[in-house]
């Protein structure tokens, strides 16, 4: 078992909340340890200084729990109790400064809060004019989705068990009925996508069962007592007569965007993530272009659906970045390095991008140029790791072909790679398995080719039909192909 420095920092918990914070927040975080009335302990500011400077990586061997003590207390023998302690409340003030952050962010939740607190310190006329106002202006908004909903509810029972007795006899039907409407609305937002979920876990895992029968006449009852153009493509979705995926497909499509401009935005988002969902499953069983899948992803970027809470996760980047060079539009490519790279985890900005940049070059048939980005980042991300040397592997094996001079280095760099798969104990035994068999299979090829065994080579092309679960299967067959 690896031993584990308890002195170092590098992977605490401090460095992953200190990681995932933009330099916007980080300022801001700065200000609220500086301020009295937030924080009382003086020393949480200077530990913060301390730690903050060694980003974005925070691996620095002089990152450390010793080091951090004597910077606050340089006269002082070090005490293990005291910097802990000072750690878990620097981390805990952190957490409550994330949470007044978001509180300044949601206006609504203010308006929740602040009924709440004229309410409980019974400022009655206080208390109906923010309550007044808060239901205005969600009653304003046109698109609602099931949270807006959900507010409403409680601001209408609220209302409902106002203080006044006399208010309620004689205002509360007509709140009771708004309240119920707005609960009904809430549920039949959030019970679509639930059975919606069900439908498509019930294809998959054949274990599971559900009476998706029942559900779907529930959501159709609901659709006529409560309409709404969510509800109606939620159910266009899971009771379509169209059994034919592509023909479904593209049948989907054209409901979303013909009622789009008709949804909320983050209703907007959800569906779209389905269709993409969608997408990316015709693509890869090859029922859809790679331009069709494409044009889909373009969407999703203009129109902001692909990010959440303004972020772009790892995994939409490498999808993105891997049809686009594989379609040879690299100017998306290039865009995707330039200006969304921006929107991912700081965490991970470095090593997409390095990764991005090889995988371009690929491509654009720059092995030499692949191999130096690759090797020049320290991939501490298991996907980009991964991914990385896969690249490597398939740019070390391009190399080779260009140069059979080459061989003895890519065999070696294909026995490093099989031991660090075999010894990654990160990785599920089926990954293992696939990762390991494409790189055994590339060499054997790369060995048959090098010595022009050209028997050798037909037996392996027979083999790759009935290997099953290898990685990259498509590049091989074009690799054993040419």
């Amino acid at each position: 078992m690896k031993n584990v420095d308890k002195n170092k920092l590098e992977n605490s918990k401090i460095v992953q909340i200190l990681q995932s914070l933009s330099l916007a927040e980080q300022k801001q975080l700065k200000q609220y340890l500086g301020s009295k009335w937030a924080v009382s302990n003086k020393k949480l500011l200077p530990l913060y200084q301390a730690i903050i400077k060694y980003q974005p990586d925070f691996d620095s061997p002089k990152l450390t729990k010793i080091r951090l003590y004597r910077s606050l207390y340089p006269n002082k023998k070090y005490n293990d109790k005291v910097q802990r302690n000072l750690l878990s409340e620097l981390v805990q003030t952190i957490q409550d400064f994330l949470v007044h952050q978001r509180l300044r962010k949601d206006k609504n939740l203010q308006q929740k809060l602040l009924v709440q607190e004229w309410l409980e310190r019974h400022q009655i006329v206080f208390f109906e004019q923010t309550i007044d106002k808060a239901i205005a202006q969600l009653e304003a908004i046109e698109l609602k989705d099931a949270t807006i909903h959900r507010d409403l509810y409680d601001y209408y029972m609220l209302w409902y068990h106002h203080p006044n007795l006399q208010y309620r006899l004689k205002m509360g039907g007509d709140l009771l009925h708004k309240a119920a409407e707005n609960l009904m609305y809430n549920f039949s937002m959030n019970f679509a996508p639930i059975v919606n979920e069900r439908k498509e876990r019930q294809t998959i895992l054949k274990t599971e069962n559900y009476d998706l029968q029942k559900d779907i006449e529930m959501l159709k009852w609901l659709s006529q007592k409560y309409p709404s153009k969510n509800l109606q493509l939620y159910l266009e979705r899971i009771d379509t007569k169209e059994q034919n995926p592509k023909a479904r497909f593209y049948y989907l499509i054209q409901v979303f965007e013909k009622i789009e401009q008709e949804l909320s935005n983050k209703d907007r988002k959800i569906h779209f993530m389905s269709l993409l969902n969608d997408g990316v499953k015709l693509y890869l069983s090859k029922q859809i272009s790679i331009d069709s899948i494409l044009e889909l992803y373009k969407k999703g970027l203009t129109k902001k659906y692909l990010l959440h809470y303004n972020r772009l996760s790892g995994r939409s980047f490498t999808n993105i970045v891997t049809l686009a060079d594989i379609a040879q539009d690299f100017d998306l490519t290039k865009e995707m390095i330039s200006t969304y790279s921006a929107y991912l985890a700081s965490n991970i900005q470095a090593e997409a991008l390095a990764w991005a940049r090889g995988h371009l070059a690929y491509y654009q048939n720059k092995f030499e140029e692949t191999v130096d980005i690759l090797n020049s980042q320290d991939f501490q991300d298991m996907t980009f790791n991964i991914q990385s040397r896969i690249l490597l592997l398939q740019s070390n094996f391009e190399r080779f072909w260009q140069n059979e001079d080459n061989f003895l280095y890519f065999q070696n760099y294909t026995y490093a790679f099989e031991k660090y798969i075999s010894r990654n104990a990160s990785l599920t035994e089926s990954r293992k398995k696939s990762y390991t068999l494409l790189i055994q299979f590339l060499r054997q090829w790369a060995t048959a080719v090098f010595e022009k065994n050209k028997g050798k080579q037909k037996k392996l092309k027979e083999e790759l039909e009935k290997i099953e679960q290898i990685q990259a299967r498509a590049w091989l067959k074009r690799i054993v192909n040419r």
